[in-house]
């Protein structure tokens, strides 16, 4: 290369002691150290990654793993660095139609439907978690028009995942789509998806028998639909740690494998119909480092099995635990760094969630966000042109390789119960993933782990964003339709499984919901892991005080008794009004004042009943127990001070000021506390959640 192109030339080389020397001045004292965080795994993340500090090659965290941290697939084109997948729940078949369809026009290359197969009894319900399916007759309503050699399908059906494989199975055939062409995910996940979710032992052992059958039946005929799926992105949202999450797929993908070779296939074979899917969160290094380190895993297992090692499919979801109702707009932000990180990760397929994912039903506009977010990062970004973009950078190669081993010690964890069912029904790895949990809450209630829009930046006032409104009459009709036609149905179902059999009886039309006629495999159901959202705590805390509001005619207030001129008391106000408005405590602020009787005449206009005390330490000292005083005698039920109150903390609560709110307080149970002498009740949050 040229001298003149050497762009680093003319600047002087720096080394690890330089940087150390100008880290230990800019802290001022502190210990480096505190610069180190640590994942929920524990995995240290440093401040500054070396050559020499990541020298260690992602392989070596597994010996005699193939080095697949990125790979690509036949079905996905070269053009195309992933295949853009929109979700789609609408419970009417056709209204979902139509969306995907829009979906389609507007750039999607792949959809994914959760599907839910109606059974004997059902309740019509807006709130109904996806397409409500009775038979063929609304999979050929739902897939009308969608190319479907073209087009790659992954389904998400929890509670009745075989019968709605079967069911779309009939259609393809029925519609000739050519075998050859056809990528489609069944998205049988037994482990992940019905044992998370409460389902008895016998019937997971059961769908995991029937899909495993299912796999050996089309072997020959489908090339390119893989039948289970692995769903992290349910674990992760139950709570679950990166590691936790990789250990977890494994272990439902290592049973699947199991399964499917005792039905007859090879491993080799068996590998090839499982689809992993993995949570994209807004943490963009971990999440790159996660998708990296699954690849790596994957070949592992399938290596130690005795196949020849492969590049685990994977898609990647947008995660719902990061999703909010509040200030949900900020949601974008958070689905655009996941999307990118999955992009970067390698991802073969990416799902984005629409930013009112936890508001309602996404209405058009949600859907183009979701979708052109996809686009653009594709298209004007060109992220994913390069193969794995992060590979070689020292602190990402550290990471994939610590995520790795830190999964491969959880999945021997698993193994080592007896395998992840076995692990589920004693409830061992649900109590491991618990334990993350709370401590991943308390450090959100003391916001250690900051949620914009949530716990920290508040808007208070913001208008509810716009969703779908399902036509409740028509929903009723379609479920009325399925009733009537259960019960004039007289054709007799297979009595024992045989996905040929199952195939062909729902290929005729009949109702879905004769297959279990038999009823379902009884036994007590195993743990569930409910979903976890990070900002549950602050959510129930704004409901409660947006409730009391609407009541009481006036909403919940607290009066910033700002002490001394601007440069006092500006930062405190401003953290105390964040810290009250994350709990719906709307904050009256004002221009401050010299003394007590004025703050205490102007609290008592404010309509307000609670008072913070905002100021510096020394105005404290001075001025905060004549104040306080003066706010109790004008009728304060509850007081508090911004900030630490060091030794005069007896005299400021003799002063009556109930607690002190400072960045090491435990804003949640701080604003529990704010809500109960409110009188708004009963207590609904809290850091223990």
């Amino acid at each position: 290369m040229a001298d003149h192109m050497r762009l680093a030339a003319d600047f002087a080389g720096g080394s690890r002691e330089d940087w150390l020397k100008a880290v230990e001045k800019a802290l001022k004292g502190r210990p480096i150290e505190s610069l180190t965080r640590m994942t929920d795994d524990g995995i240290a993340v440093a401040p500054l990654y070396t050559r020499d500090a990541s020298a260690a090659r992602v392989t070596d965290a597994l010996p005699g793993a193939a080095p697949f941290v990125r790979g690509a697939h036949a079905w996905r084109p070269a053009e195309a660095p992933w295949t853009i997948a929109q979700v789609h729940t609408h419970p009417i078949p056709a209204a979902a139609n139509a969306a995907m369809l829009a979906d389609l026009e507007g750039g999607v290359s792949g959809l994914v439907l959760r599907l839910h197969v109606l059974g004997h009894s059902e309740v019509p319900s807006a709130l109904a978690d996806g397409v409500q399916l009775s038979g063929l007759g609304d999979v050929k309503t739902l897939l009308d028009g969608v190319l479907l050699d073209l087009v790659p399908l992954v389904l998400e059906a929890a509670d009745w995942p075989v019968e709605a494989a079967a069911a779309v199975l009939a259609h393809y055939e029925n519609t000739k789509v050519d075998p050859a062409s056809a990528h489609l995910h069944l998205g049988i996940d037994p482990l992940l998806g019905l044992a998370l979710a409460g389902a008895p032992a016998a019937e997971v052992e059961d769908v995991l028998h029937d899909g495993a059958a299912l796999a050996q039946t089309i072997a020959g005929t489908w090339p390119h639909i893989r039948v289970f799926g692995a769903d992290g992105e349910a674990l992760h949202a139950g709570g679950a740690s990166e590691a936790q999450e990789l250990a977890g797929v494994m272990a439902a993908g290592l049973a699947s494998l199991r399964a499917m070779e005792a039905a007859g296939l090879d491993v080799g074979a068996a590998a090839a119909r499982i689809t992993l899917t993995l949570a994209a969160d807004a943490d963009q290094f971990l999440t790159i480092a996660k998708l990296r380190a699954a690849r790596l895993i994957w070949s592992r297992i399938v290596s130690a099995c005795g196949a020849e090692p492969v590049a685990a499919t994977i898609i990647a979801r947008t995660a719902r635990r990061m999703m909010h109702t509040l200030d949900p707009w900020v949601n974008m932000l958070r689905t655009t760094t996941a999307c990118f990180a999955a992009g970067v990760g390698g991802a073969d397929m990416v799902s984005v969630l629409p930013y009112t994912e936890r508001s309602g039903l996404a209405d058009g506009f949600a859907q183009r966000i979701a979708r052109n977010t996809q686009i653009i990062l594709q298209e004007e970004s060109q992220i994913g042109r390069v193969l794995d973009p992060a590979g070689g950078s020292w602190y990402v190669e550290a990471l994939t390789k610590d995520l790795a081993e830190a999964a491969w010690t959880e999945l021997q964890a698993i193994e080592g119960e007896g395998g992840l069912l076995a692990s589920l029904k004693a409830g061992a790895f649900q109590e491991r993933v618990r334990l993350v949990s709370l401590a991943r809450s308390a450090d959100i209630a003391v916001r250690k782990k900051p949620l914009t829009g949530v716990s920290e930046f508040p808007a208070l006032g913001e208008g509810a964003v716009e969703t779908e409104t399902v036509d409740e009459a028509a929903l009723a009709a379609h479920i009325a339709a399925h009733t009537k036609a259960l019960k004039a149905d007289k054709t007799s179902a297979p009595d024992a499984f045989s996905a040929r059999a199952w195939i062909d009886y729902a290929a005729s039309g009949a109702p879905l919901a004769r297959l279990h006629a038999s009823g379902e495999p009884g036994g007590a159901p195993l743990a569930a892991l409910h979903p976890a959202p990070l900002g549950a705590a602050f959510e129930r805390l704004r409901a409660a005080a947006a409730a009391h509001g609407e009541a009481s005619g006036s909403a919940p207030k607290i009066f910033l008794a700002n002490l001394g001129p601007v440069a006092a008391f500006n930062a405190r106000a401003t953290f105390a009004r964040n810290f009250f408005e994350a709990g719906g405590i709307e904050a009256i602020s004002n221009d401050g004042f010299e003394e007590a009787e004025a703050a205490a005449e102007a609290f008592a206009g404010s309509g307000a009943s609670l008072a913070v005390l905002c100021s510096s330490d020394a105005l404290y000292t001075e001025k905060a127990v004549a104040v306080a005083s003066a706010l109790m005698a004008k009728g304060a039920t509850a007081l508090y001070l911004a900030g630490q109150p060091g030794d005069q903390e007896e005299a400021y609560r003799a002063a009556g000021i109930r607690g002190f709110v400072h960045v090491r307080a435990n804003i949640v149970d701080a604003l529990v506390d704010a809500h109960e002498a409110l009188g708004i009740g009963p207590s609904i949050g809290s850091s223990e959640e």
